[in-house]
């Protein structure tokens, strides 16, 4: 993450005049939180939506309105965990592989940038994704234009080394809980085959989708 933690704002557009703001809060150790605002004109008035989300490498929330929501398992920190509960030798070819992996990547991206735009003075690479097309700031993993049938989402704002308050990730402790166990994997498999080196499983276990959270949530 660069300079640890960064804000970026976005503004919101979709059909029929629907219009909002998103903020999103990323921070190393896989953290991210995300506050949106949306109105919707409709017949009788408008109608506003509020929501925020966290994602957390063991949890995900999520919550619209007043709602307390409910928290979902993710998969990042069991991955990690079963990685590091690898025979040594093991996880030692699973964690070069992966760096590998990332290597190869930046090298192509030198090679072939691609198309290429700045948004919010960061530059970023167009990709079509899910029916639209999403321009991500690479180094951050993070998207900072997403155009898609539904709606759009363009960074206006970009704040590098942000001060972040201690309880930014927090989840709030009446959430309702899904079962953690009835969303348990095995990931030994998926791991064996990477250390053998298996580039395509790298993609199916590793990549994590970062588009924001409006309207679902990705957890694979």
């Amino acid at each position: 993450m660069p300079e640890h933690a960064v804000v970026i704002v976005y503004d919101v557009t979709g059909p029929a005049g629907m219009s909002g703001s998103l903020e999103l809060l990323a921070a190393e150790g896989g953290l991210r939180r995300e506050n949106w605002t949306i109105t919707l004109p409709l017949a009788d008035g408008p109608r506003e939506i509020r929501g925020s989300a966290v994602h957390a490498p063991d949890a995900v929330w999520r919550a619209e309105g007043e709602d307390v929501g409910v928290v979902t398992p993710a998969r990042l920190g069991s991955i990690a965990d079963a990685i590091v509960a690898l025979p040594a030798g093991e996880r030692e070819r699973v964690i070069a592989a992966v760096r590998s992996w990332r290597a190869e990547l930046a090298a192509a991206s030198a090679q072939d940038p691609g198309a290429r735009e700045t948004i919010a003075g960061i530059d970023c690479v167009r990709v079509r994704a899910g029916g639209g097309e999403v321009c991500t700031w690479e180094v951050a993993g993070l998207p900072l234009r997403y155009d898609g049938p539904a709606f759009s989402v363009v960074a206006t704002h970009v704040e590098l080394g942000a001060s972040l308050g201690e309880h930014a990730f927090d989840i709030p402790p009446t959430a309702a809980h899904v079962p953690m166990a009835a969303a348990r994997r095995e990931w030994g498999t998926a791991l064996a085959a990477i250390a053998s080196g298996d580039r395509a499983e790298i993609m199916r276990l590793l990549y994590v989708d970062a588009l924001p959270s409006i309207g679902d949530d990705r957890q694979g």
